[in-house]
């Protein structure tokens, strides 16, 4: 089916607990598009243990829609990643491939791709991973795919600053970096296709009349970390004052609050700036309140300011919604909503670089903290708000213009943003990843000597100045009686058992016992044997542990 198999992490899809970010309502998008569609019958699912598996059944089984659809999952367990070879590789939910790539290393680094998508940037934890690129056995058949333009600017500053750093530091000249390609978030094709029926129930359920004018945001309700609310309610304000007095703009804001702190600032601060304004908060968590208020809307609003935002899905969910959106010309906004005619794109203004720098510093040193360097960020991004006004105003005075641009973005967001779509795009990435992992291979030789990365060696490797002696081919071994308990009984030992699964098998310990009666090396064993010659290794180790074999300096000892 040409699906690269997906790394399963309940985290990254769960669109059900106290909080939802972006990246969970992108992930269980995405997961909801590949299982009802009927393209595919099976799905390689990379997982790291049965909680996981568990989890996933679950959700799959809340996403079919008829009790007869059945779609096969083949799990990969967390290690045997290398049988997502025959998917063509990994398509993970966040960006650090890193990690996934020194797993891959110890089975090949080219025996399968590595596929990773950005959410936020803003953290340093994400900084540090476009970082580790540079430096760990990523390769060219692997891809970060970022989901805005703007996202992929983030991405180069990082890393080629990182460069300048490496070469200074160390002469490095040499680096093997994945793809960058763009391709942007998707939304549900059918969820969002409202009636009119639909609307007007809506609408009555929540008391709007006719001529009342539904204003919606869709998000957290965070002024430090999505965007500051002053802009949209000072718009709102004065676009009420321009109509009779009859005539009401609702605010909906739809999502959830922090903490009752932010809370309580939304509400003093609506009643200070948009005294004029019915502003209704509704629990975004909740998916159906959530569609039942899009459905009652008429235009849809995000005046982003916030450098975590990346792409923005909420628009885009209202664009498919068939609401003309106003937004601010921010980040990955700019990528969905066409200006004039989704909508409109309000200004925003920042500083010219190196007047954060202090901000940043604060972070480094833990002087602030996370949330303190994105608002203070935050708080000096401003927004074009005259322009604000004038848009606002200009949209919800007129009806036609409201439906003309609503239609224009439905369409939009269908002809380019529907999943179906997207994920044609990532089946064209796959495949590009193979021609280039299938061409370019064989001119990376010398990075597939490192097997694991220097921080997860072999212990017998790292620590081989411990013991008095090695064991080596040429070790001779032979059985001894230093007492009565069998190999079984040693095995089921608490103390051994717990970790049973990772040791040599019960009847090749026996096996190589009983064929030390008399004395052999340990190239004799393994010809005579036919094991690994890690296994040998491991099994006589054992067997020397718990007194069943010794050591002789000769044969003839």
């Amino acid at each position: 089916n040409n699906l690269f198999s997906l790394y399963y992490d309940n985290d990254g899809f769960n669109i059900k607990g106290q909080t939802i970010m972006g990246r969970q309502a992108a992930g269980w998008s995405f997961l909801k598009a590949i299982v009802q569609s009927h393209r595919y019958k099976k799905l390689g699912i990379y997982v790291r243990g049965a909680d996981q598996i568990n989890l996933l059944k679950n959700d799959i089984s809340s996403l079919l829609i008829d009790e007869n659809d059945k779609l096969e999952i083949d799990f990969i367990i967390n290690d045997q990643p290398d049988r997502s070879k025959q998917y063509g590789g990994i398509q993970l939910p966040g960006p650090d491939i890193t990690q996934f790539a020194a797993h891959r290393s110890y089975f090949g680094h080219d025996k399968y791709s590595l596929c990773g998508l950005t959410h936020t940037t803003a953290s340093h934890r994400i900084m540090d991973s476009f970082n580790q690129l540079l430096v760990d056995p990523v390769m060219p058949w692997d891809a970060l795919i970022c989901t805005s333009q703007c996202v992929r600017d983030t991405v180069d500053k990082v890393i080629n600053k990182q460069k300048e750093y490496l070469k200074d530091r160390v002469g490095a000249s040499k680096f093997t970096l994945p793809q960058f390609p763009i391709i942007p978030l998707g939304v549900d094709p059918e969820y969002f296709l409202l009636d009119e029926n639909k609307k007007n129930n809506s609408r009555k359920e929540h008391n709007f009349s006719d001529d009342d004018i539904v204003v919606i945001f869709v998000g957290r309700l965070s002024f430090h970390a999505k965007a500051h609310p002053f802009p949209m309610y000072l718009s709102l304000e004065n676009a009420q004052k321009k109509l009779p007095k009859n005539k009401k703009i609702h605010l909906l804001q739809v999502g959830w609050f922090s903490n009752d702190f932010i809370k309580k600032a939304f509400e003093d601060e609506a009643k200070k700036v948009c005294p004029n304004i019915e502003i209704k908060i509704i629990d975004g968590r909740n998916q159906k309140d959530k569609f039942d208020a899009l459905a009652c809307s008429d235009i849809f609003v995000s005046m982003s300011d916030n450098i975590q935002e990346t792409f923005g899905l909420t628009p885009l969910e209202g664009m498919a919604s068939g609401l003309p959106v106003i937004a601010t010309d921010w980040n990955g906004y700019r990528d969905t909503i066409r200006n004039n005619l989704d909508g409109f794109l309000i200004p925003t203004y920042t500083m010219p670089s190196g007047n954060q720098e202090d901000i940043a510093s604060n972070h480094l040193t833990g002087a602030i903290n996370y949330d303190y360097y994105i608002g203070l960020s935050s708080i000096y991004t401003a927004v074009d708000i005259p322009d604000s006004i004038n848009k606002m105003s200009e949209l919800i005075l007129n009806d036609d213009l409201r439906k003309k641009m609503g239609k224009q973005a439905r369409d939009h967001a269908k002809e380019e943003f529907f999943w179906p779509l997207i994920i044609e795009k990532y089946k064209d990435l796959y495949k590009e990843l193979a021609d280039i992992r299938k061409n370019s291979s064989k001119e990376l030789k010398s990075i597939k000597k490192y097997n694991l990365p220097s921080s997860n060696l072999d212990p017998s490797y790292i620590f081989e100045s411990y013991p008095s002696f090695q064991l080596n081919n040429e070790t001779i071994l032979q059985s001894v009686n230093l007492h009565k308990i069998t190999i079984k009984e040693i095995y089921d030992f608490e103390s051994v058992s717990y970790i049973k699964d990772f040791l040599p098998k019960i009847d090749i310990l026996e096996n190589i016992h009983s064929k030390l009666e008399t004395k052999k090396s340990i190239d004799d064993l393994t010809n005579i044997i036919g094991e690994d010659i890690s296994i040998i290794y491991k099994a006589v180790s054992w067997l020397l542990k718990f007194g069943f074999l010794k050591v002789s300096e000769n044969k003839n000892d």
